[in-house]
């Protein structure tokens, strides 16, 4: 996330359209994987205990969208 996010705050004029659609392709990919780990965490009272970490994990995927949204 931290690595997409540094992407997304480069100069706009140096991340081109396709560089941009990607990152917001792997982007979607981590929080899919978030969700269907966070599912199988909740589900289960033994790791109840890791669902704070999905939410950290969760927040970061959120403010990398958010500068994400900001570039064309």
């Amino acid at each position: 996330m931290r690595i997409i996010g540094a992407k997304a705050e480069r100069q706009p004029d140096a991340v081109v359209t396709s560089e941009i659609r990607g990152l917001r392709r792997e982007l979607e990919a981590w929080r899919s994987a978030v969700d269907n780990l966070d599912r199988c965490i909740r589900s289960d009272p033994a790791l109840a205990s890791l669902a704070a970490e999905c939410d950290k994990i969760r927040e970061l995927i959120s403010v990398t969208a958010a500068k994400l949204e900001t570039l064309p």
